[in-house]
C-alpha cells in the first residue's frame, strides 16, 4: 500500500486520509491522533472526531457503527464521515479512482 506523507511529517495510509487530512490543516485544524476515528481534529475549543471514506462508500461498517452509537448515546461525541470530494474538489478516473496532482507529492515512499 501507498503511504502518504505530508509535508508536517504526518503519513496516512490511504490517499482519501491524505486528502482529508490536509484540507483539516490547510483550514487551521490540528491532527491530534490518527486511529479510529481516523482523526480527531482540534482548532480553538472545537474538535472533531472524523471517519474517512473513500468516495462512493457512504456507511460506517457495522462494527464502526456500534463504536459510534456508543460514543454519541454515553460520551455525547458524534463521529463524521468525510469523503475527499466532501473537502476538496477531485476527479475520478475510469475505475473511480480519485485523481489529485497534489497526491504525487503526497506519495513517498
Amino acid at each position: 500500500m501507498t503511504r502518504y506523507r505530508l509535508e508536517s511529517g504526518q503519513r496516512t495510509g490511504s490517499a482519501a486520509e491524505a486528502i482529508v487530512m490536509r484540507k483539516l490543516m490547510d483550514r487551521g485544524y490540528v491532527v491530534l491522533k490518527r486511529g479510529w476515528p481516523d482523526f480527531v481534529a482540534l482548532k480553538g475549543n472545537e474538535v472533531r472526531f472524523i471517519e474517512v471514506k473513500r468516495d462512493g462508500q457512504n456507511s460506517l461498517k457495522p462494527r464502526q457503527k456500534v463504536i459510534a452509537e456508543v460514543l454519541e448515546r454515553v460520551c455525547h461525541i458524534k463521529v463524521e464521515m468525510l469523503r475527499p470530494s466532501d473537502v476538496a474538489e477531485v476527479h475520478l478516473d475510469y475505475k473511480n479512482r480519485v485523481i489529485l496532482d497534489e497526491l504525487h507529492e503526497l506519495a513517498k515512499p
